[in-house]
């Protein structure tokens, strides 16, 4: 017996599922960092890279702390300071459900404009 229209829909519908979010994920008007569970810096799109004046390969190797300015004001105890302390600060969030946010003292690569 062939597989009812509903089902064949919801199948093809998954197989689509990742190009659409590759492409929501890349043409997002924000700038955006995919982690892993870890706190590696696994992929972002170019809105991030336009972002912060930089290519792709230098802010997947480097991560967004290396974004920092170094004469940024001393972050309050909880504003995370490295890769490691944001990991810990998202995961420590994402498992509470509570929203937390920080002020983050950007800067473009190469001594560019603040963020």
């Amino acid at each position: 017996m062939p597989p009812s229209p509903s089902n064949s829909a919801a199948n093809k519908s998954a197989a689509l599922s990742p190009d659409i979010y590759r492409a929501l994920f890349e043409q997002s008007a924000d700038g955006l960092l995919l982690y892993n569970t870890r706190g590696a810096l696994l992929d972002c799109n170019q809105r991030a890279v336009d972002y912060l004046n930089t290519t792709r390969a230098v802010l997947l190797a480097s991560g967004l702390m290396a974004f920092v300015e170094a004469d940024a004001p001393a972050a309050a105890a909880a504003e995370p300071t490295t890769e490691a302390e944001m990991h810990e600060l998202l995961v420590a969030c994402a498992q509470s459900g509570e929203a937390r946010s920080w002020r983050w003292h950007g800067q473009q690569a190469g001594g560019g404009d603040r963020l």
